[in-house]
């Protein structure tokens, strides 16, 4: 699959797309290039990866998903370039988004994992956070609609390492207002989700803010791993609790120590006014303006909800994003 439209605005080398320079299905924001990606001729974008025997590697004889950790470095040794990612989902929990939750844990979930641990020839592993977008608190959540979800990691986040990652992922994307051991957000108010309950992007940065990550987000950001966050909404970015986009940027680009070169930003949001494969979403402006301000760095990537194909954003973002800046990452000494 071609993925090197991502981001070719910003690379003026690159001659790609139409007369203008936009790949097909690309939307312009802020003077920025969006991307919808089809597969190509013969070629599945929900595919997982193939081994040299042609077959799909990616899913055991019960069809649960397995993944090899850090296959491509058995030693673990690596001498530049991360060796860890760290992972925050933050997913809008309001009743329209049911078709998006599923769509996470079926082709999104089928095929990024193994993605993420192919990356830079093969990183040790990952951790992954999942929240909805409620900020209050923004303690990533161990408990869904089925009640507790008993991650091996022991923390309220899991581990690519854990043998039932599938299971503990589809628990805890079966989101709940009780997101953290039967706790309410309170964005619930009197049993229905209030207007701030939409603040994805805010909820990732307090998620990984000292504060969270020094109480009940306790270690989830290692030092020797890069940052990619997932913000999703059919909405939009509610400034209920910050004054604007750059107050968001600038939060999650604290908790890499200031440097935006190690953080990762995937939005997932509407691009106009539209009823697609998801059913329907609004024109997201706050949700575009944070992530402009990573596209603005090269290290960001909005995709336009309207235009479905949510496990091709992230294929997208993690073969060109994620993995470039694994490449380029110096992890701290000792």
């Amino acid at each position: 699959m071609e993925t090197r439209w991502v981001l070719c605005a910003l690379v003026s080398l690159v001659a790609c797309g139409d007369d203008e320079g936009r790949p097909p299905g690309a939307a312009t924001l802020g003077g920025l290039t969006t991307v919808t990606e089809t597969a190509t001729e013969g070629e599945s974008a929900t595919d997982g990866s193939l081994d040299s025997d042609g077959e799909s590697d990616t899913a055991d004889e019960g069809g649960i998903p397995t993944f090899d950790v850090g296959s491509a470095n058995p030693d673990g040794d690596q001498d530049d370039g991360c060796s860890k990612v760290d992972v925050v989902f933050a997913v809008d929990n309001s009743g329209s988004m049911s078709e998006e939750h599923d769509a996470l844990r079926g082709p999104v979930f089928d095929t990024f994992p193994q993605q993420l641990l192919d990356i830079n020839n093969g990183i040790q592993d990952f951790r992954l956070g999942v929240i909805d977008a409620c900020p209050k608190p923004a303690w990533f959540h161990n408990w869904g609609a089925s009640g507790a979800c008993n991650f091996s990691t022991g923390a309220n986040y899991m581990s690519s390492t854990s043998a039932n990652l599938a299971a503990e992922f589809s628990c805890v994307t079966a989101f709940s207002a009780q997101g953290f051991e039967n706790m309410p957000d309170q964005c619930v108010d009197d049993g229905a989700l209030s207007d701030d309950d939409e603040q994805p992007s805010l909820t990732a940065a307090e998620a990984v803010s000292a504060a969270n990550l020094g109480g009940n987000n306790l270690d989830f950001i290692r030092d020797d791993a890069i940052l990619f966050v997932v913000a999703m909404t059919d909405e939009d970015e509610e400034f209920a609790d910050v004054g604007s986009a750059q107050e968001i940027y600038d939060r999650l680009v604290a908790a890499k120590g200031g440097d935006v070169s190690s953080v990762v930003y995937l939005g997932v949001a509407g691009n106009s006014v539209c009823a697609g494969p998801y059913g329907t979403a609004l024109d997201a402006e706050h949700a575009k303006e944070v992530a402009n301000l990573f596209m603005a760095q090269g290290q960001g990537l909005f995709w336009d909800l309207c235009q479905g194909n949510l496990e091709t954003a992230f294929q997208t973002a993690i073969s060109t994003l994620v993995d470039d800046t694994c490449q380029g990452f110096t992890p701290p000494e000792g």
